[in-house]
């Protein structure tokens, strides 16, 4: 791969649409940690997930007794966000690309709507909270669980799923998913033709009813 071709996959909707995504997911956790408090205030929660996993990954650093319980809140709330905001460009990335290979004659996947978001979401719940943090002893399994945190935390993702659907949808994401693919570097474009199948010289113009040259 030349010099010049590294250059053009470097500034390729993939980048941006990581950029666009993460973006997206930060806001999307936003909203989704409204909902959050809510059901903290509740009693639905106890302590939120997200500070069990980093109280957990600050014990095993053998950090946590070093660390004032500020410290500890702000540690937390930049983990969630940045999940959040990987989890939103993984989203971005998978829906530019499942959509480029639909192919330009298909309909694809539209803009992103809440139909792709709350099921992704949905998979990262369960990913998360049937899956890594229970095998990492954090949290029980949904089942074992405290009665209430699953269901708070299911609304919660589906939440996140509408809302990082919804604030992509705003943002030029969806030039990058619905942009006809440029003509490879190198291959001269060809004249239009025109409706007798002849092509028209380069630099000359045809006007309406004038007989093909």
């Amino acid at each position: 791969m030349t010099r010049s071709s590294n250059a053009i996959s470097l500034a390729g909707p993939t980048p941006r649409a990581l950029l666009f995504g993460a973006g997206a997911g930060v806001a999307a956790t936003l909203a989704m940690s409204g909902v959050m408090l809510m059901a903290q205030r509740a009693g639905l929660l106890g302590r939120s997930p997200p500070r069990h996993i980093v109280e957990r990954a600050l014990g095993r650093l053998h950090v946590r007794r070093e660390l004032a319980p500020w410290h500890r809140q702000v540690i937390t709330a930049l983990a969630h966000l940045g999940f959040g905001a990987s989890q939103g460009a993984l989203y971005a990335v998978l829906h530019q690309q499942w959509g480029s290979r639909l192919g330009p004659q298909s309909s694809g996947l539209g803009a992103p709507s809440a139909a792709t978001g709350v099921p992704f979401a949905l998979v990262v719940w369960a990913a998360s909270y049937a899956g890594w943090i229970p095998a990492l002893g954090i949290l029980p399994p949904p089942s074992k669980d405290r009665p209430g945190r699953p269901t708070a935390m299911i609304l919660a993702h589906v939440v996140y799923g509408a809302a990082l659907a919804s604030t992509l949808r705003r943002l030029p994401f969806c030039q990058l998913t619905t942009a006809t693919p440029a003509a490879p570097v190198g291959e001269p474009e060809l004249p239009p033709v025109t409706a007798s199948g002849q092509r028209v010289a380069s630099g000359s113009m045809l006007r309406r009813g004038d007989p093909p040259r």
